[in-house]
Formats: C-alpha cells, structure tokens, sequence
C-alpha cells in the first residue's frame, strides 16, 4: 500500500459517515454505499491534484457532491423505484411500518429542502447536515463566507416557513 493509499484509507475512516450523511440527504435515498465507494476510489485516483489548500473533508464533499451529480444524470426513475421496491421486498412487516414511519418524517424534511430554490438547498445540505464551516461550505460553492452565512440564514428561514406551512395545511 503506497502513502496516497493509506491517507485516503485514513480519510475513510475518518470522513466515510460525513459523506454517507451528506449523500443520503443530498440523494434522497439511503442507499449511497456505491456513490460514498466512488467518491473515496475518485478521491485516490486525483489524490495527487489534492492542493491542500482546504480540509480534506471539504475536498471529499467537492468529490462527493459531483459523483452524486453525475450519478444522478445517469439513472432513470425506473431504476431508483425498483431498487426502493427490492429493498423493502425481504424486510418482515413490522419492520418495514417502522422503516415507513421513520422515513415519513424524514421525507417532510428531504420534500420542504427539495422545494427550496437549488442555492438554497446545497448551503442547507453543506452547513446543516454536513455541518460544514462557512469557510468549507464556502470552498465547496465556490462563495465568500459573507455570502454563504447570509444564504444559510435566509434558507432556513424559508425551510422553516415550508414545514410551518405543510403542518397547517
């Protein structure tokens, strides 16, 4: 195992439950185990244009969030519904109601994020689930820290007006 290898095993362990987290919101579906595998393999083969200007983990959520993209542009909604119906096809009764409760509530959150404008959404996905510093969520979007706390802060309120509003409906 070569030293690249090693930090990028390192980094793995270190960051493989942030970018999982940041994945599953950012997809939609808990199912990200193959974006969260290509973003580590992306990240070992471009390791050596890694500048070390930012965190290794804002670089890893930069690898992750592209992966996702073009994840997404090649996947049909066939295939993300049937693989949602083969995952729940083996699970007994019981615990599938409780997967659907549990997934209920997250799906008001992950539907009120999708409603937001796409700005928005990325610095709610960045700063409030990856929990990234403004600086890092800044890195990844490519804004100065200024902008980011200023779009964070008018996402969340308009992310609260969304979930306040669906409750009222």
């Amino acid at each position: 195992m070569n030293e690249n290898e090693r930090i990028i095993e390192k980094w793995f362990h270190d960051f493989e439950a942030d970018i999982t987290k940041y994945l599953v919101y950012y997809t939609g579906h808990s199912d990200v185990e193959d974006l969260v595998q290509d973003t580590f393999l992306k990240a070992l083969r471009s390791f050596n244009g890694y500048r070390k200007e930012s965190h290794p983990k804002t670089w890893l959520l930069k690898i992750a969030r592209n992966t996702a993209i073009d994840s997404s542009k090649k996947k049909s909604l066939w295939k993300r519904l049937q693989k949602k119906q083969d995952l729940t096809q083996g699970h007994s009764q019981l615990l599938i109601e409780e997967l659907l409760i549990s997934k209920e509530r997250y799906e008001k959150l992950y539907q009120a994020i999708n409603r937001l404008p796409d700005h928005y959404r990325e610095v709610i996905l960045l700063r409030g689930i990856a929990e990234l510093s403004p600086k890092e969520a800044g890195e990844v979007l490519k804004w100065s820290p200024n902008k980011l706390n200023v779009t964070f802060f008018r996402a969340i309120r308009k992310l609260k007006k969304l979930m306040e509003d669906e409750e009222n409906e």
